[in-house]
């Protein structure tokens, strides 16, 4: 790997020799020149690595969290090297280990309170709940991504059928027939992930009162076909209302149920999406109503060709 410094690339084994030599020497010039004693040293470039560290955290937490494995090593290797070089130049002894057990305690003690605090799952075991809880959060949103791509793709897939499914369609005569055409098209995308879609069809408005006294009914419907309590304060259900009439997407239950209101040449309607199998999200939401639109515009192309 290298490194960009000004307009020159250097390897960043190059950058890491030359602060290794400079660590030494100046370890050295302290402790032979200047006769600093070798703890004095050690505790002064920890303070300087823990402040360093610090304000880090405040500068990018996140950054900080996702690197907290490499900081503590960075921490452990400084603190093995100091006394690899304490031990050859005679400065630490090793038959007092009384000091040696002292000092270790107090780093394990700075990395257990300052880089790991409070979540500490397994001391002696060296298990971490934060490690743990990152790499699950990476795991997820991998996971993530993955799914919203394979959603895409499924969207995709169907586009590309829509042609072909929609020849020698009988053009819907009732609502009823409009409303299990248009179930077994959704079906084409909703049915790979297991998704259940209910309809809440009714007669396009004639105004705006009707439309809202519409909408009014079909979320009480809503209501006993999802077992769901909406908020009982009419102005929260006036809002809703209004959502719905604006036809703004509602999530009921965060990736459990979306609904989506769609107001089309020929009815109107509330369409739920609950999840079955795959937690459903935005991405599904935009997905059902572009097939919406697709499927009426389908419809009407199809009845003026009848004509």
């Amino acid at each position: 790997m290298k490194v960009q410094v000004g307009k020159i690339r250097i390897h960043f084994l190059v950058i890491f020799m030359l602060m290794l030599v400079f660590m030494i020497g100046a370890i050295f010039t302290l402790l032979f020149l200047f006769e600093v004693s070798h703890l004095k040293i050690l505790f002064g470039v920890f303070a300087i690595l823990l402040l360093i560290v610090l304000a880090f955290y405040w500068m990018d937490s996140k950054s900080f969290h996702n690197n907290l494995g490499r900081i503590r090593r960075t921490f452990y290797t400084v603190y093995l090297i100091f006394m690899a070089i304490g031990v050859i130049t005679s400065k630490v002894d090793l038959q007092n280990w009384k000091l040696l057990t002292e000092i270790t305690a107090l780093v394990v003690f700075v990395d257990l309170s300052v880089f790991l605090c409070p979540n500490i799952l397994k001391i002696w075991s060296a298990e971490f709940k934060y490690e743990d809880e990152v790499r699950e959060a990476l795991a997820d949103s991998k996971q993530m991504i993955l799914k919203s791509a394979k959603k895409v793709e499924n969207f995709s897939r169907v586009i590309q059928e829509t042609a072909a499914y929609f020849e020698n369609k009988p053009i819907p005569q009732t609502i009823e027939e409009y409303e299990s055409q248009l179930s077994d098209y959704l079906q084409l995308y909703s049915s790979t992930f297991g998704m259940a879609i209910s309809f809440f069809m009714f007669n396009s408005p004639i105004s705006e009162d009707d439309k809202l006294n519409k909408i009014q009914s079909q979320v009480s419907k809503i209501s006993i076909r999802h077992a769901t309590n909406f908020s009982t304060v009419e102005e929260e259900e006036a809002k809703m209302i209004m959502s719905f009439s604006n036809g703004e997407t509602i999530i009921l239950k965060e990736e459990k149920l979306i609904s989506i209101p769609y107001y089309g040449n020929f009815y109107g309607m509330i369409v739920t999406l609950e999840a079955r199998d795959v937690a459903v999200d935005g991405i599904d939401a935009s997905h059902i109503s572009n097939l919406l639109y697709i499927f009426d515009w389908y419809m009407g192309d199809l009845e003026e060709v009848d004509e």
